[in-house]
């Protein structure tokens, strides 16, 4: 039986899930949109292959900057609750 996550390791693992990519341009999935410009895109759905690698740009870039400024969205860190 696995272990149950700790609240810390939960919210960490989410943090290194969606703290790495942010959508370029609008992303749709199975026919719906999943991730607007300037949203962050989990790494695992870019190392899956769900979402091409071209449809999203790293954190800190100046390329990821641009697509959130554009949508006024921050990507500074979120305050952990």
């Amino acid at each position: 039986m696995t272990t149950p996550m700790s609240r810390e390791e939960y919210d960490k693992s989410l943090r290194d899930d969606y703290g790495v990519y942010v959508a370029l341009l609008p992303i749709d999935i199975g026919g719906a949109r999943a991730f607007n410009p300037g949203h962050a895109v989990p790494a695992s759905h870019v190392a899956s292959g769900l979402v091409d690698a071209s449809m999203v740009a790293k954190v800190g870039s100046k390329a990821a900057a641009s697509a959130a400024e554009a949508v006024g969205v921050s990507l500074s860190p979120a305050p952990v609750v």
